[in-house]
């Protein structure tokens, strides 16, 4: 499995996507929530909020498993906000 860094260009996108929902839905708990029912059904492993603060976090140096960031992925497209 490999890892990306949370300053990836791609990543970056993604962590701008993940800020807007707990913006709207004020915690990373709710987020990581709706992350979960939006992947129900894909075969995804299941989210937890440590996770998405990696995500979240603008260190350097922090990574994420490609399974983390491919389930954040295809989650955050099955959900219209």
């Amino acid at each position: 499995m490999t890892r990306s860094f949370v300053t990836s260009d791609e990543m970056v996108g993604v962590s701008a996507q993940l800020k807007k929902l707990v913006l709207l839905v004020g915690s990373v708990n709710k987020v990581c929530s709706l992350l979960n029912l939006a992947n129900e059904h894909s075969g995804h492993k299941r989210l937890y909020p440590n996770r998405l603060h990696a995500i979240l976090s603008d260190k350097q140096y922090q990574a994420v498993n490609s399974g983390t960031a491919d389930a954040v992925m295809e989650a955050l497209s099955n959900i219209i906000f």
